[in-house]
């Protein structure tokens, strides 16, 4: 009886040193698995390339790198990858974002790309005098990705960095200064290695040509236009990617919000990137608005107190609608 209760123990201390071991474990690891960053750290500028056609300005989602665009009527005609797309026909188009400033060296540059024809250029310039540039068909065979550096060095990607015509491509390329290489992504994979020794961001950036309109100019559709201040990581490339079906900024999935009911407040925080989906009327309830961010919605809010940053009367949220709050 007595080694019958000692084994019986040494298994419950067994049991028990066995927890408590699990339990240090994922003491362990646990800020590292919630440490990880967020797609939306180290964003420098976010351009959806959905504006609209009466404007020249080309939003920032971040609010900070607004550009402008020549020949907007062309650029703003398309639907694209997500929702709307700028739509390059050599005609002098081209997206101008001035004062652009970075000294990381870090960087990636991803974008949803469509190109027409053999002539497609698309040549993406950071530094004016000493620029790096992005292109599909120059100096190289014609819808090659190609990366070219301030010291005039074209280098294309791997073969399979090749873009046919007619087909939207999601592209990445991210620059890591302190390992001395550039790498090349095309829907999600790797298509190869480059050197880069890094660079600084300054100046103007152009979408669409490089530096002046007339110039290698770009005969395609492009979308979704990000730069991050560091290296995403291959999983965050494919996240980006979405199979397929792409992401765009905030890069969140939006919390569903319920309406409050008639003679209710509704208080909608745009941080938390709402979406709604129920038509209601709130009658004398108030509804307002607070936090940055933005809110989609497809239903048709009736009350007669609308707060800030609205005007009291009807609010009226048509399909697809979106509010922005800054």
């Amino acid at each position: 009886m007595r080694r019958k209760g000692k084994l019986k123990m040494d298994k419950d201390l067994k049991i028990i040193y066995s927890i408590w071991i699990l339990g240090v474990l994922i003491t362990m690891f646990l800020p590292l698995v919630s440490s990880s960053p967020a797609l939306t750290d180290n964003l420098l500028s976010y351009w959806k390339l959905d504006d609209d056609l009466a404007t020249t300005n080309v939003i920032d989602s971040l609010d900070v790198n607004d550009g402008t665009a020549s020949q907007n009527t062309n650029l703003f005609s398309v639907a694209g990858k997500i929702d709307k797309a700028f739509n390059y026909t050599m005609s002098n188009e081209l997206v101008n974002i001035t004062g652009f400033t970075s000294t990381s060296q870090n960087y990636t540059f991803t974008f949803w790309a469509n190109r027409r024809n053999i002539d497609f250029i698309f040549d993406y310039h950071v530094v004016t005098g000493n620029r790096i540039a992005i292109t599909l068909g120059r100096w190289a065979t014609d819808g090659q990705l190609t990366f070219y550096t301030d010291d005039e060095t074209p280098e294309s990607f791997g073969a399979d960095a090749y873009l046919n015509t007619n087909q939207w491509y999601f592209l990445a390329i991210t620059l890591d200064a302190t390992g001395g290489t550039g790498e090349g992504f095309v829907n999600g994979s790797s298509v190869g290695e480059l050197p880069y020794t890094g660079q600084d961001i300054g100046g103007q950036v152009h979408i669409g040509c490089c530096r002046t309109p007339t110039y290698n100019e770009f005969d395609g559709e492009i979308d979704e236009f990000g730069i991050w201040e560091r290296v995403l990581t291959d999983a965050e490339i494919l996240e980006l990617y979405n199979s397929g079906s792409g992401l765009t900024y905030p890069f969140a999935a939006a919390d569903t919000c319920t309406c409050a009911g008639l003679n209710e407040d509704w208080e909608i925080d745009m941080s938390d990137y709402c979406n709604i989906t129920d038509s209601c009327d709130l009658g004398t309830g108030t509804l307002s608005f607070t936090g940055a961010g933005t809110t989609k919605c497809d239903a048709v809010i009736k009350t007669t107190n609308l707060g800030d940053p609205g005007a009291s009367g009807l609010l009226s949220i048509l399909d697809n609608c979106t509010i922005y709050v800054s």
